[in-house]
């Protein structure tokens, strides 16, 4: 079967397809249609495209039939061909546009207008799907729905009920092997993307349409096809295959670059808290810096140090953004005084002190905060020209005005489309980056710059394209290694992807909860992919408190396999030798492009318990979380997200009230992934090893059931690596993903010398393990090419390689068998 893609007219018809799926245009209607070309039920059948202005009138559809052409396409997503349809309309013509590309099931779709009118036009909204799929197909059974919603928005799992989402869907239905559906935004430019599902007996109503409060201005005689592409996949059965691969296509065609956020960040805000603690000022930075490095702790990562200048005061440092009003604003929970302070009174000299003493310096903005006297000092910089315009309709309140007057509480912030505003900025993130800052915080993005309203000086912004802009300045002049975090309340929209590189997923929060972890594991396909998702703070000592070392494992364990950063709600200064070992073990996180699957994610329940994470071929590392708890359930996580709702104060009092029982988890490990296995052949045998309970846990079959009894609140790290017929090596006790980040040359087996050999990374004047299976070979010895390398024998046909370095370096070594 040829997988090239072609353009074939037949009759009133014209099709396109790649040998996999086909797309088809009825030119006298308009109406169109996706087909799988193996399943004759996964089809989807929809209208005309449709166009509506920003106040949501329809652009009337004409009698003419359509027009069409086609050429070939190269990009990001490989080869292909695009189809073009024009429907003639009264006054304007409608443009669809579906691009195929070889080798791929995912069909992408755009449209615009070509406008007539006398008029300029603004498009609020483009109906890219209002259609019908699987017809014919019991869809009720297997139904599951997850949505896509993003940032501090719950994602959720539905039944089979009607829903609408931001962003995108992934859906599964039917008996058995499931059918699945994945549509969603692709790329984002100038529109949100929106989803609807509507499931009936035996098909599914859906939508999908591109929508802006303020719209994108069309001229007279305009011809304008949004930069906005979505995406239609409906020829999979295994919606964790599915859903990855449309992430990896949003991140190809979306140009996504995350940096790097391997390493643990102490955060400031939270750290100067603690008693003792070094504040959340400059010389805290630089104080706790010096902590992390008397520590030791730098030998396993980089750690970063966040401050946060966050003034509430009416004059304070937004839109300054210098270090004059750094250094005379006080910020929230610090010392009477400035946030900056001698003898690091600038970002030069705090910055350039964290990065001497090996750290990373992050740095906080809220995004389009507002401070009087900069809007008096800059009017033409606001929005509308006109600081003292109040919006009518803003996402939120702002809860830091609430003790206000009225008249002076949601007055307009800055206009980011505006070119007067734009060159200020860029001069700002000139300095930040000279002066060595490594990222930033955006606070309260969608309630200061999320504008419904306009008053854009780019007459044709929309609303999404001027929120953008505020990454896109920062990317653009901090550069593209910097980390830009982006704390998504309220619209839980993917709008920012390709510009910030992570978003947060809830309020201000260190307490640990299962129900926290779901809102991350769901959105799996997506975490280091297209966004890194955060947590929030880590208080190592008060869950070690609460729970034990196990709770603290399990905290640190789950934020690494199924979240993208370690956020430290603490000072170094309270981290003890314990904590501080367990911390190194799942640090620097794995940059691999992917997350751990949370294979129970369709089973029910308020949180995944089974993550698996394949590696390659023969080597799977699962993760098993005991959530189970004595009575009652885990507070749920999905409250109103006005800050300080008593919802949320009343949060860490009842995941407190608690009592972890101990459980039982199993898997089948044979099973596909959409049952809720690992997909291991039934004919070999595997490994299966535990890491924090440094023990091999069996030998088990390809087709076995595998179970584990865990403690109360137990994170357990499996290592799963089939068994060869020679010496292999089967774990490491560096890192919880044992040998993922240590082994940085996979050992190989050299028959012909009877050789073991392979390469590890050393942490300095530490002992690292490689856990070797002789599989019925005797050892003769190990060498190492750098400091000292030793076999210890364990039983069970498993030895321990010892191997140490006083520098820490990469060492390769070699263990002989006969």
């Amino acid at each position: 079967m040829s997988l090239a893609v072609t353009v074939m007219l037949h009759g009133s018809t014209v099709v396109l397809a790649n040998g996999l799926v086909a797309a088809s245009v009825h030119l006298g209607s308009g109406s169109w249609a996706l087909a799988s070309l193996d399943d004759p039920l996964a089809a989807l059948v929809c209208r005309p495209l449709r166009l509506a202005d920003a106040d949501g009138h329809h652009l009337v559809a004409g009698s003419a039939p359509c027009t069409w052409s086609e050429f070939a396409i190269d990009g990001p997503l490989g080869p292909g061909r695009r189809l073009r349809i024009v429907a003639p309309g009264q006054g304007d013509d409608r443009i669809l546009e579906l691009d195929l590309h070889a080798g791929r099931t995912g069909l992408v779709v755009g449209g615009g207008v070509r406008h007539h009118g006398p008029q300029p036009v603004r498009i609020g909204r483009i109906q890219l799907v209002d259609g019908s799929a699987f017809a014919g197909c019991p869809v009720a059974e297997g139904y599951a729905a997850l949505d896509g919603e993003s940032g501090c928005v719950p994602t959720r799992v539905h039944g089979p009920v009607p829903l609408r989402c931001r962003n995108n869907l992934v859906l599964r239905c039917g008996p058995g092997r499931p059918r699945c559906l994945v549509l969603g935004g692709l790329t984002y430019r100038e529109f949100e993307r929106f989803v609807a599902a509507r499931p009936a007996v035996d098909s599914i109503a859906v939508e999908l349409w591109a929508e802006d409060p303020v719209g994108r201005l069309v001229e007279p005689e305009e011809t304008w096809v949004a930069a906005d592409r979505s995406w239609i996949d409906l020829a999979g059965h295994d919606p964790f295959a599915v859903a990855e691969e449309y992430a990896w296509a949003v991140r190809l065609a979306q140009g996504v670059s995350l940096a790097d956020g391997t390493y643990p960040t102490v955060c400031l805000w939270w750290a100067s808290q603690g008693l003792g603690s070094p504040a959340n000022d400059s010389p805290g930075a630089v104080a706790e810096m010096d902590l992390v490095a008397a520590s030791g702790f730098l030998r396993y990562a980089a750690v970063g140090i966040r401050l946060l200048p966050d003034s509430y005061a009416k004059d304070n440092c937004d839109g300054w953004w210098d270090d004059a009003h750094w250094a005379a604003c006080a910020p929230t929970f610090a010392p009477p005084g400035p946030c900056y302070k001698q003898p690091w009174p600038t970002t030069a000299a705090w910055c350039g002190a964290v990065r001497e003493r090996g750290g990373v310096p992050i740095s906080y903005m809220r995004a389009n905060g507002r401070s009087e006297d900069y809007a008096s000092a800059h009017p033409g910089h606001m929005l509308f020209n006109d600081p003292g315009r109040r919006l009518l309709c803003p996402v939120s309140a702002r809860w830091w005005e609430r003790d206000w007057p009225e008249a002076g509480r949601d007055l307009v912030g800055c206009d980011f489309t505006d070119p007067g505003f734009q060159a200020h900025v860029r001069q700002v993130y000139a300095g930040l980056r000279q002066a060595g800052l490594a990222g930033i915080f955006y606070d309260y993005p969608k309630i200061t710059g999320w504008i419904a309203e306009g008053g854009f000086e780019d007459p044709q912004a929309t609303t999404a394209a001027a929120y953008r802009q505020i990454f896109a300045l920062a990317r653009e002049g901090l550069g593209p290694e910097a980390d830009l975090q982006e704390r998504a309340y309220f619209l839980g929209s993917d709008v920012a992807i390709g510009l910030a590189n992570a978003q947060r997923v809830i309020w201000d929060n260190s307490t640990w909860a299962p129900t926290l972890l779901a809102r991350v594991a769901r959105r799996w396909y997506k975490n280091r992919v297209v966004m890194d998702y955060d947590t929030d703070g880590k208080d190592l000592p008060a869950e070690r408190e609460l729970r034990g070392r196990d709770g603290v494992r399990a905290m640190l364990t789950m934020a690494a396999v199924a979240s993208a950063r370690i956020l430290l709600a603490t000072s170094f200064r309270h981290l003890d030798a314990e904590l501080l070992h367990d911390l190194s073990r799942v640090v620097p996180l794995p940059a691999l492009g992917r997350t751990a699957r949370p294979l129970d994610l369709f089973a029910g329940g308020d949180c995944p318990q089974i993550f698996d994470l394949r590696i390659e071929d023969g080597w799977h590392q699962l993760t098993l979380y005991n959530t189970a708890v004595a009575a009652g359930s885990w507070p749920p996580v999905d409250l109103p997200l006005e800050p300080f709702t008593e919802g949320r104060r009343d949060f860490p009092g009842k995941v407190a009230g608690l009592i972890p029982v101990a459980a039982t988890l199993a898997v089948e490990l044979g099973a596909p992934a959409w049952a809720g296995g690992l997909g291991l052949d039934p004919a070999q045998r595997y490994y299966v090893y535990d890491f924090w309970n440094d023990r091999l846990a069996g030998i088990v079959g390809g087709g076995d059931r595998l179970a584990q009894d865990l403690r109360p609140a137990e994170a357990r790290m499996l290592a799963i690596h089939q068994v060869e017929d020679r010496p292999q090596w089967i774990a490491t006790d560096r890192h919880i993903h044992q040998g993922l980040v240590d082994l940085v040359r996979r050992p190989v087996w050299d028959p012909a010398r009877r050789i073991l050999a392979g390469t590890s990374r050393l942490v300095a004047g530490e002992t690292t393990r490689v856990i070797l299976a002789t599989n019925g070979l005797s050892c003769t010895g190990a060498t190492a090419a750098a400091g000292a390398a030793a076999i210890v024998s364990r039983g069970e046909g498993l030895l321990d390689l010892h191997l140490c370095s006083a520098t820490g370096s990469e060492v390769p070594w070699e263990v002989g068998f006969s």
